[in-house]
């Protein structure tokens, strides 16, 4: 994939549970044998799962009709509801893309950040992805 176009189910503030679908991203540029051989004409769309309890804490993306480029910043999350209205602030005042860490998946980007660095930071990594047993 390359591009895509992402349409939030939630709203900035709205708390989700594990395993709750809170966007989806339709793409016709999925990177398959059928699209590198000219025969998928269609459009695909993934559904993002959040893979443990927390809230939205700032939407970059609002527009869902314009496709953009994967690694684009779309939206913060957090954890706590009590990080929920700082986590904002911060979001709202940097400069998406600059701000934000280069390497989301660094100790240090982790500890400050629960970034949705665009949908390639969703499928870049098969690690344990956290924790949903609670």
């Amino acid at each position: 994939m390359t591009s895509g176009k992402v349409r939030w189910l939630k709203a900035e503030g709205e708390a989700f549970a594990c395993y709750d679908i809170i966007a989806e991203v339709s793409t016709s540029t999925l990177v398959e044998e059928a699209y590198r051989d000219g025969k998928f004409k269609g459009e695909v769309t993934l559904l993002i799962e959040a893979q443990e309890d927390g809230y939205l804490a700032r939407i970059f993306q609002h527009d869902h009709t314009n496709d953009i480029p994967v690694g684009t910043p779309v939206g913060v999350l957090c954890e706590e509801i009590n990080e929920l209205a700082d986590t904002a602030a911060v979001a709202a005042v940097a400069q998406v893309g600059s701000a934000l860490p280069k390497d989301l998946y660094s100790p240090e980007a982790q500890q400050k950040w629960r970034v949705w660095g665009g949908w390639q930071a969703y499928l870049k990594d098969g690690g344990d992805g956290g924790d949903c047993s609670s």
